[in-house]
């Protein structure tokens, strides 16, 4: 079971997928952490697509640290190395 995690945060939200809700409980305290005021975690719905890897870089989600998804039936995701990469490029502007 995949076990999504969506952080409602005022830009937009963020969602992740997780294959253990223990996994899944740290990110939503994570979420609570930064001022997120509901993060909720649910399985994926039916006909989700559950990406594997990064639409971006390529990477497989096991050799990075957070893949995070699009809408789910988009099968789109971006891993915390490219976020980090997107955050540098746009601290350049």
């Amino acid at each position: 079971m995949t076990w999504v995690v969506r952080g409602q945060y005022p830009s937009g939200d963020v969602v992740e997928e997780f294959a253990t809700e223990e996994a899944a409980q740290e990110a939503i305290e994570r979420h609570r952490a930064n001022g997120v005021p509901v993060a909720v975690k649910s399985p994926a719905p039916p006909g989700a697509i559950v990406p594997t890897r990064c639409s971006f870089c390529g990477q497989d989600r096991d050799a990075v640290g957070h893949l995070i998804a699009g809408p789910s039936q988009a099968g789109v995701a971006i891993c915390d190395q490219c976020i980090a990469l997107c955050n540098k490029i746009l601290q350049g502007h």
